[in-house]
């Protein structure tokens, strides 16, 4: 989830997305605010103007924008640099009047209406919530609507998260293992992830088992011959499945990319 702006319902929101699992960039240009939205326990901060920021983030269709400005003028920066990128959800805090206010004035200048009508905005599960918390309870319970409505997983746990920015920082050797496609019976879904160190060392899990033991072993090798990255399609029918007590009946595919 990408989080635009680091206010007092930003920085109740980034503790609601902690506490449900999920990872979370915050952006915002006032060092001030930027280093609260550090403090409330965001993954990544990034401190820069709010054009600058999101043009420059790898996004796809798993990414959640979330805005929360101070001033819809920053508001309607974030949705122009938005626009064009691969997202799964867009939406904005405000009051009607002024979320109306923004997309009459983006109509204007040209931005698609397909995009201004997929725009959640006013954001958030209509509970008559009021302090920043309880705003932020309504928007991360509607993220969670819209993800389950997409079939958008990410069962990565916190710790996850902090284990690649480290593995990043030092330069270490490893693999991020995903499931993409999941067909029959299966330990776990798509979007499932674990990350495998050089020495066969793994941080979360897609389902343990001979499932793991196959792709850990593909990883090493990546990691060993310095091979791009690649999916592997795995059944859980065969017989050595069976006989490592993962006869599950079902096909995975994951996706093995080297972060070294």
């Amino acid at each position: 989830m990408v989080i635009c702006g680091s206010g007092h319902v930003a920085q109740a929101l980034v503790k609601m997305v902690k506490l449900t699992g999920y990872g979370c960039t915050v952006i915002e240009d006032r060092k001030e605010f930027a280093e609260q939205g550090r403090q409330a326990g965001a993954d990544s901060v990034i401190c820069k103007n709010f054009e600058e920021a999101i043009r420059e983030l790898s996004t796809d269709q798993k990414t959640f924008f979330v805005i929360m400005t101070r001033e819809h003028q920053y508001d309607m920066v974030c949705l122009r640099a938005i626009y064009g990128k691969e997202y799964a959800y867009v939406g904005m805090m405000g009051s009607r009047r002024r979320t109306e206010l923004v997309r009459q004035q983006l109509a204007e200048e040209g931005l698609p209406k397909e995009f201004l009508s997929q725009l959640q905005a006013p954001i958030g599960l209509p509970i008559h919530a009021d302090t920043p918390e309880e705003i932020a309870v309504s928007v991360m319970a509607q993220i969670i609507e819209k993800r389950a409505e997409a079939g958008i997983r990410d069962d990565a746990s916190p710790k996850f998260y902090k284990e690649i920015r480290k593995r990043k920082i030092h330069g270490s050797k490893s693999v991020l293992a995903e499931i993409l496609r999941r067909e029959g019976s299966a330990p776990r879904g798509e979007g499932a992830r674990m990350l495998i160190d050089a020495d066969g060392k793994t941080v979360d899990t897609i389902g343990g088992g001979y499932l793991e033991a196959v792709v850990i072993k593909r990883a090493q090798q990546l990691l060993e011959q310095h091979l791009p990255s690649e999916v592997m399609h795995i059944s859980l029918q065969s017989l050595e499945a069976g006989q490592n007590g993962m006869y599950c009946g079902g096909t995975v595919d994951v996706k093995l990319e080297p972060l070294c």
